[in-house]
């Protein structure tokens, strides 16, 4: 996609003319500005927005490109509105990844980092609780009440947790159980008459959470004026039950057919009567034994050895091995695992960047150019046996392309040659190759390249 795009400067400051015959020029300037900044989007005025259909506009990793600009979103400010006065709805904020901040939530970001508000009409009885210590991986439930006390109804419009390590469920005065996760934007959850109460379950999940003091909040969203945002403070301590040593565990590129095998230690820091029962999450392309045995620093520790079999898909995997104990506190230990298993089909380009993608890089026009394609198949017990190869491309007609059989379901060359008729500032698309193969069936190679006239 072609990057392109201007920048208006506006003076400001210092930079402000200081004779009044200027005035006139630099009106024009900002009216100028704010005509450009209307058409910001492409949908008017200036240059043309890309299109994701121009095959000539060079792809990110392809022609080298300036910076684009970016705008961030501007914040809304809401001026107060006296209490029953109809105020329109604050979307739901989606919970976030562990440890990151909730997203803003438009007028209520003052209300958020304001002291509470002991005369507002929605309330916790008791805001804020403390789990006390908290195992690593170790799960903890807690429910908070939110009423109305004020004289009429309120609506509750959002209930965001400010972390994605816990779970926000929340019963409505009828008994509904509704999922903020779920509840549509833009819409009011519920309604609380004078004297009615919701309930707010969280379900913490500590897993990954470094060691040490933690506060989390759950942010409820109103229509009392006095407090729109409601905070519900949860404070914990997280302790070191166990460590695992490495987590992720590691298996590098694998060569699918093979095997191979890793060792991960479960240290028993707190809990040392801890056993492994059995599995809750175990792939069935993983076969795992393990036994108690000191760690290498001679810690007491469960030693872990993670066999990756044969039957291992072919791609970047990365599942869970989520084991079950004998624990009450610490039910479940989880180690993470990666791997890279590769196809015993190997498509060599020759490309030092990217070994699977073709770089013509500058034709000068009315000549040609030739890149190939080498296929090597590591295992003569599953034949790699091409079918077809094709070019899908708005230039296919000046690219032309020829498969090579050196050896059977073992090797094959393609050829790739541009035609001295290929007239395109950038162009690009994809090889096409079918195979009888059951890893590979088919496998796309992109290709790109410049034509450059004197």
């Amino acid at each position: 996609m072609m990057l392109g795009g201007s920048r208006i400067r506006l003076a400001r400051g210092n930079d402000m003319p200081s004779r009044p015959e200027m005035l006139p020029v630099l009106l024009c300037a900002v009216l100028l500005g704010l005509a450009a900044c209307g058409h910001e989007d492409g949908s008017g005025g200036g240059q043309q927005a890309p299109s994701a259909a121009n095959e000539d506009a060079p792809q990110a990793d392809a022609a080298p490109a300036g910076a684009a600009g970016s705008r961030s979103a501007a914040q809304t400010v809401v001026a107060p509105v006296a209490e029953g006065a109809a105020r329109a709805p604050v979307p739901a904020a989606a919970p976030q990844g562990n440890g990151a901040p909730a997203p803003g939530l438009p007028g209520q970001l003052d209300a958020v980092t304001s002291p509470p508000d002991k005369d507002a009409a929605v309330f916790s009885p008791e805001p804020e609780f403390d789990f006390g210590e908290v195992l690593q991986g170790e799960k903890r439930e807690h429910t908070f009440t939110v009423g109305n006390r004020g004289a009429i109804d309120h609506t509750i419009r959002a209930v965001n947790p400010t972390c994605g390590c816990f779970i926000a469920e929340v019963t409505a005065p009828d008994g509904r159980a509704i999922d903020p996760r779920k509840h549509p934007p833009n819409t009011d959850m519920m309604t609380l008459k004078p004297g009615e109460e919701a309930k707010v379950k969280v379900e913490l999940n500590s897993f990954g959470q470094r060691v040490g003091k933690l506060q989390k909040q759950i942010i409820v969203i109103s229509s009392d004026n006095r407090q729109p945002a409601l905070r519900l403070t949860l404070s914990m301590t997280i302790a070191a039950g166990v460590q695992v040593e490495p987590n992720p565990l590691q298996f590098g590129e694998v060569l699918r057919g093979q095997t191979k095998t890793a060792r991960a230690w479960i240290k028993l820091k707190q809990l040392t009567d801890l056993e492994i029962t059995g599995w809750v999450e175990k792939p069935d392309f993983f076969e795992v034994a393990y036994e108690k045995s000191p760690a290498p620093d001679g810690s007491p520790a469960i030693a872990l050895d993670v066999t990756l079999l044969p039957n291992a898909p072919v791609g970047y995997i990365a599942p869970a091995l989520v084991a079950k104990t004998n624990n009450a506190r610490l039910q479940q230990v989880q180690v993470q695992l990666y791997a890279n298993v590769k196809s015993q089909v190997v498509f060599s380009t020759g490309n030092q960047i990217n070994n699977e993608r073709i770089d013509f890089e500058v034709i000068p026009f009315g000549e040609s150019r030739t890149r190939s394609v080498e296929i090597t198949n590591a295992s003569a017990e599953e034949p790699y046996v091409v079918e077809s190869v094709e070019i899908e491309s708005k230039y296919q007609e000046q690219i032309k392309v020829a498969l090579e059989e050196l050896e059977r379901g073992m090797r094959y060359k393609i050829t790739l040659t541009t035609d001295p008729s290929l007239d395109a500032r950038f162009f690009r698309g994809i090889l096409k190759v079918k195979a009888e193969h059951v890893d590979t069936p088919e496998k796309q190679i992109h290709f790109h390249g410049w034509v450059k006239k004197s």
